[in-house]
């Protein structure tokens, strides 16, 4: 009897574990979408990155795309030349070149438009002109791809849980500039100033913390691997370390963490708290 009386025990166990609401199923009950933050940060991330980078898939204006602000430009110039993630244009590097010179016009102390003009005019066979541009570009004081712009952006219009969720998910698409065809055509002795661009964020000092918001990794991988292949980044701490030794990441992963944990949305408030006291010390 007391093992028939155990075994019962056990399955009605079972059973209450069967029937327990996902954890997943548990935080979309809790999630309350928010036109507001969709719409502000809609308006935020068009004036960034560009009214052509949200309507991507508008044919309208595939061939008729207008940009007036910096970042608009840059990006559209990459993705004219193919170099920006998730947002392939039809090619033209006349385009693309035609917007990076007028970005280094405004922007002069960004090595980031000559840079990549030069990477496009490597791609032409344009050896001399893109040899050129490098030279412009040594005359810079730092690297901005205005990926920074996009993610500050974006988050600054967080103001939930939910939020954060939806502002998550957007992140997860992030026009990201290609690096690995920055690396090759910066990849010599005499371009290391560029590498120690890539990598100054990560080594600011004055930052109480490092999150993506205030600084891109790969940039600093980037920079970091060309630096140690001149023996030139001893003293340039590896990302591990910078990642330990800060706070850092209130980034999906650790969202992710915190809900996989509690099942409850509620707990990212602690995040959000984190998020707005690192955007209020940028501003």
């Amino acid at each position: 009897k007391i093992q028939e009386k155990s075994t019962q025990s056990a399955v009605s166990v079972s059973n209450v574990v069967n029937t327990e609401k996902p954890c997943w199923e548990k935080i979309r009950e809790q999630y309350q979408e928010s036109p507001d933050f969709l719409e502000k940060s809609h308006a935020g991330l068009s004036r960034v990155v560009g009214e052509w980078y949200y309507d991507k898939n508008t044919k309208e204006i595939e061939n008729n795309i207008s940009e007036s602000s910096v970042q608009g430009m840059f990006f559209l110039a990459l993705a004219r030349a193919d170099l920006l993630s998730g947002a392939k244009k039809e090619v033209d590097y006349e385009e693309a070149l035609s917007l990076l010179e007028k970005v280094a016009a405004i922007d002069p102390q960004n090595s980031a438009p000559f840079l990549y003009a030069a990477i496009i005019e490597t791609k032409r066979g344009n050896k001399s002109q893109s040899e050129y541009l490098l030279k412009q570009a040594s005359t810079t004081k730092h690297f901005n791809a205005y990926v920074k712009n996009f993610t500050v952006a974006l988050f600054s219009e967080v103001k939930t849980p939910s939020d954060l969720l939806a502002a998550q998910d957007v992140w997860m698409a992030t026009p990201i500039p290609n690096y690995l065809e920055l690396k090759k055509v910066i990849d010599a002795p005499s371009n290391t100033m560029f590498a120690n661009q890539l990598v100054q964020d990560g080594l600011d000092s004055e930052r109480s913390k490092v999150t993506d918001l205030s600084w891109i990794p790969i940039e600093y991988l980037v920079g970091k691997k060309i630096l140690d292949k001149y023996k030139l980044g001893v003293n340039i701490p590896e990302l591990k370390q910078i990642t330990a030794n800060e706070i850092l990441n209130e980034t999906s992963k650790s969202v992710l963490e915190t809900l996989n944990t509690t099942c409850d949305l509620n707990s990212l408030q602690k995040h959000l708290d984190k998020l707005h006291g690192h955007l209020n010390s940028d501003r």
